[in-house]
């Protein structure tokens, strides 16, 4: 009786990197300029042609497969973890191992930079003196996401009425409990954002599900 030929891969087309895009704070607490890609471990792999019928799977996510690797399987690696390949990272669409959970196929996409941008957050420095203007400092600058809520019409001058519309803004940040109004009602007076050299009166403030991870806050422009 002939045994079946086992068969073996080749992978054979290079190295690639797998870990986490994770957001990089200095000694102060403040974001740096950059992310960090912080590498758990490495694995060969080979290229595979990416199917029509892979296309169908996984393009109607949202997630555009741009390439499709075939490597050993790992039970740690999922979709939250990104690959660097040649010096670039992808976010992974899907993951797809083999019956024996010995092989598996790894579908990347483009990297999702979630909490991609720079927000400075300010706090007012009390003098104790009425007669003084406002003055701010910096409390922190964070990583967060950014979103166009819409405009709102404030009333900036009482003697004529004059109403003018104003651009606000939702800025998504780690939970920093400084910022929660439901444990610091002074928050509106105490702090505001300041994002591309525009400031932010903050206006309300969400702890996303009340599990102290994200923190969402409405703000104006000034």
């Amino acid at each position: 009786m002939l045994k079946r030929k086992k068969n073996f891969d080749s992978f054979n087309d290079g190295i690639i990197e797998f870990g986490d895009y994770v957001e990089s704070y200095d000694n102060d607490n403040n974001a740096c300029e950059e992310k960090e890609f912080s590498v758990r471990g490495k694995l060969l792999f080979s290229y595979k042609t990416i199917r029509e019928q892979d296309r169908l799977n996984y393009d109607n996510t949202g997630l555009k497969v741009k390439i499709k690797l075939k490597t050993y399987f790992i039970p740690y690696l999922s979709t939250s973890n990104t690959i660097r390949l040649n010096a670039t990272l992808y976010s992974i669409a899907h993951i797809d191992p083999d019956n024996l959970k010995e092989k598996m196929y790894v579908y990347l996409t483009e990297l999702k930079n979630d909490m991609s941008k720079h927000i400075s957050i300010y706090q007012k420095v009390d003098d104790n003196n009425p007669l003084t203007d406002d003055k701010w400092e910096l409390f922190r600058t964070v990583w967060g996401d950014i979103e166009s809520i819409n405009t709102v019409k404030t009333l900036e001058d009482t003697n004529n009425g004059k109403v003018e519309n104003k651009l606000k803004k939702k800025f998504i940040i780690r939970y920093l409990n400084e910022l929660d109004a439901t444990l610091n009602k002074q928050v509106s007076i105490q702090y505001k954002i300041k994002y591309k050299n525009y400031y932010y009166n903050i206006v309300g403030t969400n702890n996303v599900e009340e599990k102290e991870e994200i923190l969402e806050l409405e703000a104006v422009i000034e």
